[in-house]
């Protein structure tokens, strides 16, 4: 299987190609503050809201499979805030798809669960173009605990699947575009709010 290494791509080479895999190594991400490099990815230290990861040398795609291994260590949220810790396919940073692990505030009483859904324009939960399928998984994650996200990308629909550590599949939510409103493509990141994680093992495939 052909392997285009991101490195590359921060070092300034151009991706003409389609890919059949990309792995996308620490060096691969612009480590802003409370991001550091652990092997094969990653690590947010998860004192604040809204921490994005960001690709050097952001890759646009409009199909394609993208996958990252993510293991919650502490919950660090104060008083009224919610945990994230979510894969990306991201524009910017008010329009992306997210597939997340989500907690609510501790007060609330209420228990964790997964998530898939758009941010079009700073709303979060639109349907701009979309007609949601399943879209919310109850799922009460835990730290210490590794889970593979996956997002599986095609010009009709985006799928989003979470598995845990024995490999089953715990969580299967889509929806499918209905116009251009809707966001299409993307290029992978990580979006983080108020836990401390490790991000590894994160990969592009048959992405174009």
């Amino acid at each position: 299987m052909k392997k285009i290494w991101m490195s590359l791509l921060a070092a300034g080479v151009a991706l003409t190609l389609q890919a059949d895999e990309i792995e996308l190594k620490s060096d691969a991400w612009t480590l802003r503050k409370g991001w550091t490099a652990i092997e094969d990815g990653v690590q947010v230290n998860g004192n604040r809201y809204d921490q994005f990861l960001t690709l050097k040398t952001p890759t646009t795609y409009s199909s394609g499979t993208f996958t990252a291994e993510v293991k919650i260590l502490e919950k660090n949220a104060p008083e009224g805030a919610w945990k994230i810790c979510g894969l990306l396919l991201m524009r910017d940073k008010r329009n992306f798809i997210q597939l997340a692990l989500v907690e609510p505030p501790n007060e609330s009483g209420r228990k964790g669960f997964i998530e898939f859904g758009q941010m079009k324009e700073g709303k979060w939960g639109s349907d701009a173009g979309i007609v949601k399928g399943k879209v919310r998984e109850s799922f009460q994650w835990q730290t210490g605990v590794e889970y593979k996200l996956r997002i599986k990308l095609t010009p009709e629909a985006v799928t989003g699947e979470v598995l845990d550590d024995q490999g089953k599949t715990v969580a299967t939510l889509s929806m499918n575009f209905t116009s251009d409103d809707a966001i299409k493509s993307g290029s992978p990141a990580f979006r983080c709010a108020w836990v401390k994680a490790d991000l590894t093992d994160a990969e592009v495939e048959n992405a174009q």
